[in-house]
């Protein structure tokens, strides 16, 4: 089941550098946002 595969594959650190991934990605398009904006 896919309980038993997140629970066999993910770490606590492997999470965590997938949700600053998630973070950096997100914040790299609002700064884009923000700066086409501004102009």
């Amino acid at each position: 089941s896919i309980c038993k595969w997140t629970w066999r594959n993910f770490t606590a650190e492997r999470f965590s550098s997938i949700q600053s991934a998630r973070a950096k990605k997100t914040r790299k398009a609002k700064s884009l946002i923000n700066f086409l904006e501004d102009l």
